[in-house]
């Protein structure tokens, strides 16, 4: 019963992470444009929106994290099989939502540092 709960709970939190890290590299589109247009090397554009990216979803994941321990009676009398502050549970979950906001915000990123520059900024 739980099962397809907890899996439905984690895919939600994966697409609000996709959504917002989406909506974040749209509002940065035209940085990342003028970056390039100063002849910044897309390799170095890349890491820095994925480094900015990454730390809000490690934020995210510590705050979670911190907020699972301490509701760790709550969440065994919900969840069966699961002891108190189970590592692997809490890593597994941190390592799937971390890889999918590395993943929503490299496509994105990577498409965009793709784009000429002069064409970009003839249109804005």
């Amino acid at each position: 019963m739980f099962d397809g709960q907890i899996r439905d709970e984690v895919a939600l939190s994966r697409a609000l992470i996709l959504k917002s890290l989406r909506k974040v590299l749209s509002r940065q589109s035209s940085l990342i444009t003028f970056r390039m247009a100063l002849r910044a090397q897309s390799k170095n554009v890349v890491l820095m929106v994925l480094r900015q990216g990454l730390l809000r979803v490690a934020t995210g994941i510590g705050i979670g994290a911190v907020t699972s321990l301490m509701l760790t009676r709550l969440l065994t009398s919900f969840l069966y099989g699961v002891t108190r502050n189970d590592p692997v549970i809490l890593i597994a979950i941190a390592a799937l939502l971390a890889l999918t906001a590395l993943a929503a915000a490299f496509i994105p990123v990577r498409k965009a540092a793709r784009i000429d520059p002069m064409v970009a900024l003839r249109s804005e």
